[in-house]
Formats: structure tokens, sequence, C-alpha cells
């Protein structure tokens, strides 16, 4: 067959007594599961395997490398080799001494107490520690004072700071003074203003006036329809619960007092304790069950004196304007005190003081029934003589026993 001299002019002709190149050399890894020192060992220190021969030359012996050639490429990818093995397997060791054979530092048990604790204070070791203050700790924690702040400090008295502290107020002594009140010190203290009481329909009479007294609604201010307001009714003498000509006296939570000594007689609520004082019966007191009690006490003005100017010269220190001029319902003069709390009616020969006790109350429940009153209030007679008091007996001598002169 005749040669291609094409072909033939691009291969390369070796020379006749060339040496035959020696084949690549062959890599081989070891797996993963045989890493680890022991295994490192026993790589280094086995004997090397021949070197293998190419299927190309099956039987010619290889040939030794060409000095400087496949020799040195083989010894560096060997090394390379190696120290890819120290690397992994000292890489594996190093695991697992840390991950096995290292012992563990012993965990700390887990409580419900905090890792630390501030040391427990002392009360009365006489050092203010923290947390202590002269609230919780007043035995070791003083405030500190400053006289002269305006205010009285512990530690602060009368005596040494007179400017921050001043004494102690003496129940007695006529001066209501801080901190004093009429219900400790009703000797100093006047007593506070009363409130009215409570009314639901705003018709002027209590809840406890309609339901205790009169029997009227306390929500509605017209019980009887009639046109009238309840407390008109009531103020006027008529029954709140019938239409007229139904009287208040009909009413059956109302009472008719009499006294046949005084000769008056006046209207007063049923349920009301009565009671009657005096040789001449000059006091008569109505008692509620809540404890406010209204008094009558009659005074003698055998000579007709105007009641303004009599009222003047009982009141000492209060003026005509501070009072109120009325007429009752019966056509007496009357004169409202100051306090609007008392009443003072002229009638002939006599003077009635009517006045509204609210006791140790501070509601006034019963004005409406207080205004009925008063507005009752009728003489049926003259007033009676004044009874001139006895004259006082000469005390009795005791016989001495010596004999009358003369004798």
């Amino acid at each position: 067959m005749a040669t291609n001299p094409t072909e033939k002019s691009n291969q390369l002709e070796r020379p006749a007594d060339a040496a035959t190149p020696a084949p690549e050399p062959v890599i081989h890894v070891i797996p993963d599961k045989f890493y680890g020192a022991a295994l490192r060992k026993r790589v280094v220190d086995a004997p090397k395997a021949p070197p293998t021969v190419s299927p190309k030359s099956p039987t010619a012996p290889p040939k030794p490398p060409a000095p400087g050639g496949a020799k040195k490429k083989g010894s560096s990818a060997v090394i390379i080799a190696l120290v890819v093995v120290l690397l992994l397997g000292g890489g594996g060791g190093a695991a697992y001494y840390f991950l096995y054979v290292k012992p563990k530092p012993a965990t700390p048990p887990i409580t419900n107490q905090p890792p630390t604790q501030p040391p427990k204070t002392v009360c009365g070791n006489g050092q203010c520690e923290s947390g202590e203050t002269t609230d919780n700790c007043s035995a070791d924690c003083q405030a500190k004072t400053e006289c002269g702040n305006g205010q009285c400090e512990a530690g602060e008295t009368a005596e040494n700071c007179a400017k921050d502290c001043q004494p102690k107020p003496t129940c007695g002594d006529g001066k209501c003074e801080s901190p004093e009140t009429y219900a400790t010190c009703q000797a100093d203290c006047p007593p506070p203003e009363p409130l009215p009481s409570k009314d639901s329909d705003s018709d002027g009479l209590t809840d406890i006036e309609e339901t205790s007294i009169y029997g009227t609604n306390p929500n509605d201010p017209d019980t009887d329809h009639d046109s009238f307001v309840d407390v008109n009714e009531v103020l006027n003498l008529f029954n709140p619960l019938k239409p007229s000509p139904s009287m208040l006296a009909d009413n059956p939570g109302i009472a008719t007092y009499r006294n046949t000594v005084q000769n008056y007689e006046l209207l007063y609520p049923s349920s009301w304790q009565k009671r009657v004082n005096g040789d001449q019966e000059q006091e008569a007191y109505f008692t509620a069950p809540t404890g406010e009690f209204i008094e009558v006490l009659v005074e003698a003005n055998p000579e007709n004196r105007q009641i303004i100017d009599w009222f003047l010269e009982k009141s000492p220190g209060v003026s005509s304007s501070q009072v109120q001029s009325l007429r009752t319902r019966n056509g007496y003069e009357e004169i409202i005190g100051p306090d609007r709390m008392t009443a003072f009616i002229a009638t002939p020969g006599r003077i009635f003081v009517v006045s509204y006790n609210l006791g140790d109350q501070m509601e006034i429940r019963y004005k409406a029934t207080f205004q009925m009153l008063i507005a009752s209030l009728k003489v049926t007679g003259p007033a009676p003589v004044p009874v001139a008091p006895a004259p006082a007996e000469p005390p009795a001598t005791e016989p001495t026993g010596q004999p009358a002169a003369g004798q």
C-alpha cells in the first residue's frame, strides 16, 4: 500500500535508537473511611508498587525516564498527595479528639435563683444600706432635715425649729387650729355646713320626707295629680295624697299636738317621738327616728314688744340685715335667724322659738317639715298668767335651851 506523502510528512520521525517514553504515573486516592493517623503511617511505610506496564507495549520492559523529565513530575505529585493525606488525616484526628476524647466541662445545675444575689440588708445594724430608706428603716436611715424649709421633718420640733414646726394645738383654747376639726374638737371648731338630703323629683320634699312622713311618691312631684306640687300643698297644710278639700291633718302620717297650758296647737309627724318639759310645758320636742329634732320653746312677752326689737336684744352682735321678716300662714309675725334653722314667732303675750336641730347628722332631711310645723302653729287661748314663785320660808330655828329674856 502506498503511503500518503502528506500524511507521512505530518508525523515526526523517531530515530531508531531513541528510548521509548515512560508512561504517566497513576495516583491512587485512599477512601474517606480509611483516613486517620494509623492509616497514614501504613501508607507512608508501605513499599511502593511496581510501575504499571502500559497496554501499548505489554512485552517491552519499562525503561527509566529521561533525567529531569517524567521522574521529577511523578515525585511532585506523590509529595502533594502525601501532604493532602496528612492534612486530612490530622484534621480528622483533631476532630475526633475534640469531639470524643477531650473531657467536657461540667454543666452547672439549673436553678430558679439568679446566679448572684445582692447581700441581704439588716435594719437596725446602724448602717443605711442599699435598699433601705427612711420609710422602711428609719432606725438606720435618717432624713436630712433643714430648718427653715417650711416642712416639719423628722427630728424637728417646735423647740429646735419653730420656723417649721408649730406647737400642738390644745382643744378648748377657743382656736380651731390644724389638725383640729369639729369631729375631734367641737369646743374650738364649728360644724361643717350640712348638705341637703336627696330629692329625686326636685319637688322640695326630700325622699325620706315623702316616704316616711307624707306617703307621697319621691319620683313624682305631684303625687295626687291636682296640678299642685307636693311641697306647696304641705306648706299650705293641704294633703298631697288627695286633691282638695283634703287637708294635711287628714294625712295618716301627720298628728296634731295640743298644749292646753300654753294654749297652742300644731301639726307634727305621727312617727316622731313627742316630749314636753317644764312645769308650764314651755318646752316641747319632736324627735325623728334618725335623731334630728324640732324644739318649740315659749318665751313670755307681756309687754308685746316688736319681734325685731326683742330678737336683737336677745342676740347681741346680730344686725337686722341678717334676719328675714315673714308672716306665718295664720298671720303671725315671724323672723328667720341668720342660721335659717331658727324661727321666732310673735303672738299676744308670748314669743315662740322654733328651732331645727340636726343632732349629729350632716344632712338636712326635714327642712320642709320644719317649715310645715311653723305654718301650722296656732294660738288657741291667751297666754297663761305667770305663776309667781312661792316665797321662801325662813329657816327653822333650833331651840338653844337658854331661857328667854326677862324670864
